[in-house]
């Protein structure tokens, strides 16, 4: 390891440190892609002892019951099951009671909780596993000092660096994404995957959902009410949010979707009759995941 990257190492856990507690496991700030292993964004930021440092802890749950990917959960007339959940937040703002806002530069983060996965390529050779992973905690380094009194944050990648995949901002990189994860199409990135099963008295259903397209692009606004979060010098606050995985399925019979609709780059091949798939297929369905994961953020506390 050269000087350069002994500082980076250095610096990087001098930002995570305060959120430490937040991780399980705790290489959840570590970013693989072509078998490389570096430190996501704070590679790219020097921390700033004059501000504060935000961790924004995503915790996915089915219902009240924290996830537990493969561990099936009962709800009313179904059993929810998950083999993975992820997703891009992007484009992070912080609001003040005045009406301004803080803008997070090249703020795009893939949060994830997923098993180890087969990628099927286009040809034998691209046959590989994905690695579990495992990131629900966010660290943002830099916010400057004064009270918060809301967060708003973007579920996908918005149009510009949507429509031209040059573009590198914060983790985007649709050369590693591609190669490694299967993590977008050819025409845009992917916002959003999920995948495991639903089983009722009668019936189990296998799911596989995926949406991306600029018009399934969504926005959510959390207010923190009189619990403020207040950014101070050199100290690390923590906004936890609930994600509720139950609002994906909302007005979505599964049993009324396609089975066999696949597409170039996925995941998971050889279906039969049990899977249930959104894709580029049925955009309309796309269109109604993305407008249901638009609800299921909800605040949970703040750490100050």
């Amino acid at each position: 390891m050269n000087k350069n990257s002994l500082f980076l190492f250095v610096l990087s856990l001098t930002v995570i440190y305060g959120c430490q507690k937040e991780i399980e496991p705790k290489k959840q700030f570590i970013y693989k892609s072509n078998g490389d292993t570096v430190f996501q964004d704070i590679l790219k930021s020097f921390v700033d002892s004059s501000r504060g440092i935000l961790c924004l802890s995503f915790q996915h749950q089915i219902g009240s019951t924290p996830l537990t990917l493969n561990s099936p959960v009962t709800i009313g007339n179904f059993k929810y099951t998950f083999r993975q959940i992820r997703y891009w937040v992007s484009n992070v703002e912080l609001l003040k009671a005045d009406g301004s806002t803080y803008k997070v530069p090249d703020s795009y983060y893939l949060v994830e909780n997923m098993e180890r996965e087969l990628y099927i390529g286009t040809v034998l050779t691209d046959t590989q596993y994905v690695p579990a992973n495992r990131r629900e905690v966010v660290t943002i380094p830099n916010i400057p000092v004064g009270s918060y009194t809301g967060i708003r944050f973007a579920i996908g990648v918005d149009s510009v660096p949507n429509s031209n995949f040059s573009l590198r901002k914060g983790e985007l990189d649709i050369d590693k994404m591609a190669q490694v994860s299967s993590w977008v199409w050819k025409t845009s990135y992917i916002f959003l995957r999920t995948s495991g099963s639903l089983d009722s008295a009668t019936k189990r259903y296998n799911f596989y959902f995926e949406t991306g397209a600029n018009t399934n692009y969504r926005t959510v606004t959390l207010n923190f009410g009189s619990n403020a979060y207040n950014a101070l010098p050199g100290k690390t606050a923590t906004v936890s949010i609930k994600v509720d995985l139950t609002s994906i399925f909302r007005d979505i019979s599964l049993g009324a979707l396609p089975h066999n609709q696949t597409l170039p780059g996925w995941s998971v091949s050889n279906y039969d009759s049990t899977y249930r798939t959104i894709n580029a297929f049925n955009p309309d369905m796309m269109t109604k995941l993305a407008n249901n994961y638009q609800t299921m953020f909800s605040l949970l506390n703040i750490s100050n």
